[in-house]
């Protein structure tokens, strides 16, 4: 299913989404002690609804990692947030925001979540949507710290969210100088999956999910000035990108803007001259 969505945040009265696993019937095989053989069926009825477990999980009341703060927040507004010059945060529900979506993205048999938080800082506000992977030996959600979308305000839009056969495909409007009061102009679609525990950018070019910072006028071509591939997250077990794969880059952010020891780099898709793809180096300093 498709979900179209909100160019921008809607900000609401905060309110308490609590979703619980619907408990099943005790088998028929059952002895009044509970000590009788369980039925195939009340057996797979059960590991249905683990596999399930994470639509019961409380986004709204959790703690979330604020990619573009690099800071843990919590849901909580006042009434008019825009209004003031506070730090805010809302975690989007069905009816405030983009709804949440499910599907297995890593392949271990349970099902987990794309959900939508909006961070602001009086009217200034980015809307990202991230990965929670359920942790069954856990009983909970684990947020991935790479938003897969990046919008902000007068920044890039997204447009449909979806999650099909273990994929996410995000269509996004890139702004390229258009007026903040228009709709950015220049359409591309991702398709992003889950490697060794990172959302990764597989199409239209391999790249990391992670915001682009400001382009620097530091620029160079990889290759000469770099020996070993780029991380496609700010992290050493990260996957990478071959060297070979880029061209041309440009630091995002002025050189010495690290993250965990790792600089932000900048590169472009063939035929598109609009789109800035990002991956890191930790030979840069």
């Amino acid at each position: 299913m498709t979900f179209r969505l909100r160019a921008r945040p809607v900000i609401a009265a905060l309110s308490v989404l609590a979703l619980a696993a619907c408990a099943q019937p005790p088998s028929a095989r059952h002895t009044e002690t509970g000590d009788g053989p369980t039925s195939p069926a009340s057996s797979a009825s059960s590991s249905a609804t683990e596999a399930q477990a994470i639509r019961g999980f409380d986004f709204v009341h959790a703690d979330w990692y604020d990619a573009n703060g690099n800071a843990t927040v919590r849901n909580g507004a006042s009434a008019s947030p825009e209004a003031s010059d506070k730090s805010w945060a809302k975690v989007d529900e069905a009816n405030a925001g983009n709804a949440t979506q499910f599907g297995d993205l890593n392949g271990d048999g349970f099902a987990d979540a794309v959900a939508w938080i909006t961070v602001g800082n009086g009217s200034s506000y980015w809307h990202y949507a991230y990965v929670w992977l359920w942790d069954d030996a856990q009983h909970t959600a684990v947020q991935l710290h790479q938003p897969v979308t990046d919008d902000k305000q007068c920044g890039n839009v997204t447009k449909t969210l979806t999650i099909s056969d273990a994929k996410i495909t995000v269509d996004r409007l890139i702004r390229a100088g258009e007026a903040c009061s228009d709709q950015p102009a220049h359409p591309v679609a991702n398709t992003i999956a889950i490697e060794g525990g990172f959302p990764v950018r597989e199409t239209p070019v391999r790249a990391s999910t992670m915001p682009a910072l400001a382009a620097s006028s530091d620029a160079m071509q990889p290759g000469a000035q770099l020996k070993k591939p780029l991380k496609l997250a700010p992290a050493a077990d990260a996957p990478e990108l071959d060297l070979g794969q880029v061209s041309f880059i440009v630091l995002g952010g002025q050189r010495g803007t690290l993250d965990n020891g790792f600089h932000q780099v900048l590169f472009r898709a063939s035929g598109d001259p609009v789109t800035w793809y990002t991956a890191y180096t930790d030979e840069i300093q």
